[in-house]
């Protein structure tokens, strides 16, 4: 049996893992049956992982001042956050439900999208796949791309009411700080996703609104007016 339909029958982690790698595959149909090759892997989190490093960084200076005082002389690392950066918990469950909530929204708005643009884009994937220029992926990406930044926002909200639980325990704010800036970079990807559609949309419908102005001056005999 494949290692991926097996992870599919644990439940929760089954769920994560199928949604990570539609995501990682690009929405391809594969992505049902078959893990994606580990540099699909690296590149969907690698760098989303780095910034996200960055930003906790950032956020708990203290707590990075610890670990680098840990490494160069021994000393111990500080076992209890300070100052805002001590609640993660609570940052995270006042804004991700209403986050959440939006992204849903947003994902039903998907069925709205016009069947020309989809089979549109369908096409333009399928002639890249031909051309060589695409190994994997498929129209499916647009489901892909915003089903598992939400299924993130799930797992950061739980991991926030966990940090409530335990407040003084170092390690699961730290996961908290860590996975609340990585939902907001996938938060970041999901705007660029619908900027593109939008841009992709707006563009067909002046294309199509120039066709009709055409043919009808064309049946009339008169020449479009020139912009």
């Amino acid at each position: 049996m494949r290692p991926l339909i097996w992870l599919r029958r644990v439940p929760v982690l089954g769920t994560l893992v199928w949604l990570a790698n539609c995501y990682v595959y690009g929405g391809d149909p594969r992505a049902a049956t078959e893990l994606a090759p580990i540099r699909l892997w690296f590149k969907a989190f690698f760098w989303n992982l780095v910034a996200s490093v960055f930003l906790v960084i950032l956020t708990l200076p203290d707590l990075s001042m610890s670990l680098w005082q840990h490494f160069l002389t021994g000393a111990p690392i500080m076992q209890k956050l300070t100052g805002g950066g001590a609640s993660p918990g609570t940052t995270v469950i006042s804004i991700f439900p209403s986050t959440l909530g939006l992204g849903i929204g947003i994902y039903a708005l998907l069925f709205a999208l016009d069947t020309s643009f989809i089979r549109q884009m369908h096409r333009k994937l399928e002639q890249a796949r031909k051309d060589g220029k695409r190994k994997h992926g498929s129209v499916l990406i647009l489901n892909s791309d915003i089903a598992f930044p939400l299924s993130v926002l799930v797992v950061v909200l739980a991991v926030g009411v966990l940090s409530q639980a335990y407040p003084n325990t170092l390690w699961m704010q730290v996961v908290s700080w860590l996975g609340f800036w990585y939902a907001l970079v996938l938060v970041l990807e999901i705007i660029a996703l619908l900027f593109s559609l939008i841009d992709n949309s707006i563009l067909e419908k002046a294309d199509d609104t120039a066709s009709k102005n055409i043919e009808e001056h064309s049946s009339q005999g008169t020449s479009p007016p020139e912009a």
